[in-house]
């Protein structure tokens, strides 16, 4: 994520805190995309994660006020989504049939696509949390599938650096998961 007009992180909370919309545009520019995935991972509805992502940069502008700085600005955020998430399925629960009637044998039970939504989920909050070099290296090499020497070409550095960087970021995901697995 990149702030590029507000500068840092601290400076886009103290703008938004004002209330300028200049923080606000800069707000959904850094954390828009990555909203919207972790909702999408733990709803796999695209217009759910689009409303749910909407709904909580609304909530954040509200509640910047109450922002204490305890976790970093995108875990504040995934922790309003997480209530954004919660009450989506609430409503899907009364607007659906009983579980028994919408389940055949051989599908998934409910709790299996729940906690893999949760992992995938887990995975775009720790992915979203680490470097932006690391983080744009993971997502080329495995969500774009590209290959080492197109990673570094499209990161502008050696294919040793790249190697390089993609272990360092593989092992700072992988401790991140663990940390998270642990709460």
């Amino acid at each position: 994520m990149r702030l590029s007009t507000v500068g840092t992180e601290l400076g886009l909370i103290a703008g938004l805190k004002a209330g300028e919309a200049e923080a606000w545009r800069e707000l959904c520019q850094a954390y828009g995309e990555a909203l919207y995935l972790y909702a999408y991972h733990r709803t796999g509805d695209a217009a759910a994660a689009d409303d749910i992502r909407q709904e909580t940069l609304l909530a954040a502008v509200e509640g910047i006020g109450g922002y204490r700085g305890e976790v970093p600005l995108f875990g504040w955020l995934c922790g309003i989504a997480r209530h954004k998430v919660a009450d989506e399925r609430r409503r899907r629960a009364r607007q659906s049939l009983p579980v028994e009637a919408a389940w055949h044998a051989g599908d998934p039970l409910p709790d299996e696509l729940w906690e893999r939504a949760e992992r995938h989920a887990a995975v775009v909050e720790a992915l979203w949390s680490l470097p932006e070099d690391y983080r744009r290296a993971l997502v080329a090499r495995y969500v774009e599938g590209m290959g080492v020497e197109s990673v570094a070409a499209r990161l502008n550095r050696s294919y040793k650096a790249t190697e390089s960087l993609l272990a360092r970021a593989r092992e700072s995901l992988l401790r991140r998961l663990k940390e998270e697995g642990g709460k």
